[in-house]
């Protein structure tokens, strides 16, 4: 297999005044250097020597994190540039800055940013999966991501160029997998590892998913019967480390050239027949997956995948900061105390999502806060197992330990405006059979310490950046729908785990974070539901009022659940105002009627020193091929708001 050494990114991290985070991913160890410019084009400083040495993961698969650290501050209000050589070739030399695939904007030679005093214009999606056509019905795939890439392009020599991204979850779905990408992971995956990666299965034996004999002896009920997983998409659930790692490398723009699906052809000897009636007493055999559907799928997928260098382009010149949500694991994730049970006790179950968050750690958490996740524990802990012997038993249980039952992926960015990044999966508590808390007691403890080391950075701020991967303040008829059922089927369908199934959490959230007395306005992101909408809620605590902004963003490329989905949502949408909830939902500026948003959507945060400004929904009707916007104005005075009677 020919791959290009250059797998994914540059990707620019996190970024401060002090230092400059950049992620690349090769297919082999080489010597990698990097350094930053001011907008005259100067080197400022170098990659610290450290900092270029890569952490392995597989036999074809290095990841660096390049730190470059001036020797003074960089100045605010300012553009900077930067350049990767890759054993003497820089990103020109490679290839990666020129045509329309190019990761450059204009006539820049290099990939650069701008660093303001103030962040004042953010954007942030979630939910990207990569067949999301297949259930509208439409060719080609709309990803929102495109843009992503135009309102940067618009913007890029201006001091209203975006100066943060924030991807709210779902970078990836693992469970909801179409069968031509899923056996393209594989493929891959076991390239670039390395190894024919096993999983353990019933009564401790090892299985290796790559290679059934027929398709469906990996699909769902090998995960619900004997993982504990209750997804209901999971035919093609990635498993191994190697299909994890291949997934994030295509939809971060690995080169479309490369991807070449198998043909139906190449499929038909191990797609299962199944038994079809036809008239009244005769059975025939039947494939499981026709030709049409399947040639259709990879006519859809390559129409996601030819347009992937859109996020690779925005990526590689806006500080990007990630968090997880269930997809990038699994559907359902700790959705129920038996789903998490099931899901932290058995082997198959452990040894997935230990694969998963390895992958979220390469991939997503290392460049979020390299000091707090890039520490030698983890690092050789990872290293050692998915980067030598996937085979071994004892480094397994060791990542199992280590990644699923002491790390803790909360972290924090110390800019103004100050941000605060949960973690609501993987400390929660499960109160009661009707209450779920998204964060335990130790995870709220946590909340309360960062939060004070952040504030301590910036203690005048008026405002605070959260972000919550299920919204705070959710769309109320919905969440209502969800708490009114309490049976296992019912919570595992309806998807039940808003922040106001526990009040006694939702108002410990509240009470930690309106503690700073200079706070007055907290915009909380969000992703996850698969539509768009923004709240405001003001809270009286401590003696005075603080300002909660939900600014829901979701998704940029899925939909609520198909047609039907998209059906549900306009009735919501006209149920809500029916029976006058009391939500004070914000209504768009273009069209006062739209407060909820269907269609696939991408946002851009507006705020200042004062507080914030408006957020903009930019927005795709896949049926109609429209592209649209709805902004939402946030500042005092400018509100106009969805109220009951």
């Amino acid at each position: 297999m020919s791959v290009q050494n250059v797998l994914a990114g540059p990707i620019l991290r996190k970024t401060t005044l002090n230092a400059v985070y950049v992620w690349i991913a090769l297919d082999k160890k080489m010597v990698v250097s990097g350094g930053l410019y001011n907008s005259q084009g100067l080197e400022l400083e170098k990659a610290t020597p450290a900092s270029c040495k890569p952490v392995k993961l597989g036999e074809n698969l290095f990841v660096y994190l390049l730190e470059i650290k001036p020797a003074t501050p960089l100045t605010e209000d300012s553009f900077y540039t930067y350049d990767i050589e890759v054993a003497g070739r820089n990103l020109s030399q490679l290839g990666l800055t020129t045509g329309h695939k190019g990761i450059t904007y204009g006539n820049q030679s290099r990939p650069g940013f701008y660093l303001p005093k103030f962040h004042s214009h953010i954007l942030q999606a979630s939910c990207r999966r990569p067949h999301a056509a297949l259930e509208n019905g439409k060719l080609p795939v709309f990803d929102q991501s495109e843009k992503l890439d135009k309102l940067l392009a618009t913007s890029i020599n201006n001091k209203n160029r975006p100066s943060m991204l924030f991807l709210s979850g779902d970078q990836i779905y693992a469970d909801d997998v179409a069968l031509a990408l899923q056996l393209k992971c594989s493929e891959l995956g076991e390239h670039i590892t390395g190894v024919s990666e096993s999983m353990p299965y019933k009564n401790n034996t090892q299985i290796k998913p790559y290679k059934a004999k027929k398709y469906s002896q990996r699909n769902k009920k090998w995960l619900t019967e004997k993982g504990g997983f209750t997804t209901t998409a999971g035919e093609n659930h990635l498993m191994t480390f190697g299909e994890f790692a291949a997934m994030y490398l295509m939809v971060w723009g690995w080169s479309a050239d490369a991807l070449q699906f198998k043909t139906y052809k190449d499929i038909k000897s191990r797609v299962t027949l199944k038994s079809a009636r036809h008239g009244r007493n005769r059975k025939a055999a039947t494939y499981s997956i026709k030709r049409a559907d399947y040639n259709r799928e990879v006519k859809v997928l390559n129409g996601f995948f030819e347009k992937v260098h859109h996020l690779r382009r925005v990526m590689a010149n806006v500080p990007t900061y990630m968090m997880f949500d269930d997809h990038d694991v699994t559907d359902d994730w700790n959705l129920s105390e038996k789903n998490s049970t099931a899901l932290k006790s058995k082997a198959l179950s452990r040894r997935l999502a230990t694969n998963a968050l390895a992958a979220c750690w390469g991939f997503q958490f290392w460049g979020n806060d390299p000091e707090r996740f890039g520490t030698k524990k983890l690092k050789q802990t990872i290293q050692n197992y998915y980067g030598q012997d996937t085979n071994s038993h004892q480094r397994a249980a060791t990542a199992e330990k280590t990644l699923l039952d002491q790390q803790f992926w909360q972290y924090t960015v110390p800019v103004q405006p100050p941000v605060m990044v949960l973690d609501t999966r993987t400390r929660r508590e499960f109160q009661s059979k009707s209450k779920l808390a998204l964060m335990d007691d130790q995870a709220f403890k946590l909340l309360d310490r960062d939060l004070h080391q952040l504030m301590a950075t910036c203690p005048d701020s008026k405002n605070l950046i959260l972000l919550s991967a299920t919204p705070v303040y959710g769309f109320s008829t919905i969440e209502k729908l969800q708490l009114k059922f309490t049976t296992e089927k019912m919570k595992i369908a309806l998807d039940r785990e808003p922040w106001i199934a526990s009040k006694q959490a939702l108002a410990r959230l509240v009470d930690t974070l309106t503690q700073h007395a200079s706070l007055e306005h907290i915009v909380v992101l969000s992703g996850d539901v698969h539509y768009g909408f923004t709240r405001f809620e003001q809270i009286f605590s401590r003696g005075r009022n603080v300002n909660f902004y939900q600014c829901t963003s979701s998704a940029s490329c899925n939909t609520p659940s198909g047609s039907v989905g998209r059906f549900g949502m306009k009735v919501l949408e006209n149920w809500s105002r029916f029976i006058k909830i009391d939500t004070p939902y914000l209504m768009a500026k273009e069209r006062e009627k739209d407060f909820i948003i269907s269609d696939t959507n991408v946002g851009l945060l507006n705020i200042n020193e004062q507080g914030p400004i408006a957020t903009t929904l930019h927005c795709h009707n896949v049926e109609n091929g429209e592209n649209y916007r709805r902004t939402f104005a946030l500042g005092d005075g400018k509100r106009r708001l969805l109220t009951g009677d």
